[in-house]
């Protein structure tokens, strides 16, 4: 009961605020990690059933970290991919049509 009201807030919320930015991938972002934080638990309590240790919920938990790490790391604002790619800032396509 208490996790449909939580899921249910959290639609609302991001009806009603969130998708009326024009940043949707820190959005995403932050629902992913309030996702996270929710089922984490769950997970670690149903594999401690499992178990009967916590050993197993810890390596996920160190695996999940260690592939995110490098996949947030890697990313960049856009307004930072001429200095990646070494493009000129003045040969960056605007989108504008002449």
């Amino acid at each position: 009961m208490i996790a449909k009201s939580c899921l249910e807030n959290t639609a609302r919320h991001l009806a009603e605020n969130d998708l009326k930015t024009q940043r949707l991938g820190i959005v995403f972002i932050k629902k992913a990690f309030t996702l996270g934080l929710a089922l984490a638990p769950l997970a670690a309590g149903m594999i401690h059933d499992l178990t009967a240790s916590y050993e197993r919920a810890f390596e996920l938990c160190t695996a999940i970290s260690i592939v995110g790490a490098p996949a947030s790391l890697s990313c960049v604002p856009a307004e930072w991919e001429h200095v990646i790619t070494r493009t000129p800032l003045a040969a960056q396509p605007t989108g504008e049509i002449n």
